[in-house]
């Protein structure tokens, strides 16, 4: 139903949240309102259909939102597991935001 189920200490520092705040929440709060507006359809396209623009097809480069509002840029790749008839959706990210006196 799009709600986050886990995350690691990786998420929290690149997002600003922390597993208690994001755990049970809706995913899109960590995308910007232009992207996470349509998500619902998006999923709903890809369990309709099986079609998708983003699941299995490797890292993609995508903007997200911090706890504070900023917006950054990230590449994401997305899973799809299966257990027990379940279906669960797995994502990976890469913060590609700049970070200071690092160079990159």
């Amino acid at each position: 139903h799009g709600q986050i189920e886990t995350i690691n200490l990786a998420v929290e520092r690149m997002f600003g949240w922390s597993a208690a705040e994001l755990v049970g929440r809706p995913i899109t709060i960590l995308m910007p309102e232009n992207v996470g507006r349509h998500h619902a359809a998006y999923v709903a396209r890809f369990l309709q259909t099986g079609q998708s623009g983003i699941l299995n097809v490797g890292p993609r480069r995508v903007q997200a939102l911090h706890k504070d509002g900023g917006v950054f840029d990230m590449e994401l790749s997305v899973a799809e597991a299966t257990v027990a008839n379940r279906t669960t959706f797995i994502g990976v990210c890469r913060s590609l935001a700049q970070r200071a006196g690092g160079g990159g």
